[in-house]
C-alpha cells in the first residue's frame, strides 16, 4: 500500500497553454513515473471544447475557469497543493511550459512532492529549473507510445 502511494501521479493540464495533439505523449510520459491517479484539464470554456474528444478518450476531469488572467494556472496550483496535502501524492506532473509555475512548483519541492512537467521546446527556463524534470514532447518522438483505438 505504501509503495503504491509513492508511486501515484496526478496529471495536471494546462488546456490554455498545451494542445490537445499531444495527449498522448503526456499520459505516456507520466504513466513513466508512476500511477496516473488523477488526471484534469484547466481552462476556459473555449479551449476546454478543444479538449473535448481527449476529455471522453482518457476520461479526464476537468476545471472550467471563470475568465480573468492566469485563472486556469491559479486553479492547477490550488489542486496542486490540495493534491500534496490533503491527498498525500507525492508525485505532480504537469503539462505546461508556462513559467508562472515555477514559484509554486518550487515550493511544492520544498516541501517533499515530486514535480515534472512536460510541453513544448519553447519554454520557459525558470519552469525548467524548478521542475525534478522536463521533457520536451520532441524528445519522445523516437518513442513508441501507445495510442487508444476507439
Amino acid at each position: 500500500m505504501h509503495q503504491e502511494k509513492q508511486n501515484a501521479i496526478a496529471l495536471l493540464i494546462d488546456g490554455e497553454n498545451i494542445p490537445p495533439r499531444f495527449i498522448d505523449w503526456i499520459f505516456f510520459a507520466a504513466s513513466r513515473k508512476g500511477r496516473i491517479t488523477f488526471a484534469c484539464v484547466y481552462g476556459a470554456v473555449s479551449a476546454l471544447r478543444r479538449w473535448q474528444p481527449a476529455i471522453e478518450q482518457y476520461l479526464l476531469d476537468t476545471r472550467e475557469n471563470q475568465p480573468g488572467k492566469n485563472a486556469a494556472d491559479r486553479a492547477m496550483q490550488w489542486d496542486a497543493w490540495l493534491l500534496f496535502a490533503q491527498c498525500q501524492v507525492k508525485q505532480l506532473f504537469f503539462a505546461t511550459q508556462d513559467g508562472d509555475f515555477a514559484s509554486c512548483i518550487w515550493q511544492l519541492r520544498q516541501s517533499g512532492c515530486q514535480v515534472h512537467a512536460l510541453g513544448g521546446l519553447v519554454v520557459s527556463e525558470k519552469l525548467v529549473e524548478a521542475c525534478q524534470t522536463y521533457t520536451i514532447i520532441g524528445e519522445l518522438k523516437g518513442l513508441k507510445v501507445p495510442t487508444t483505438t476507439q
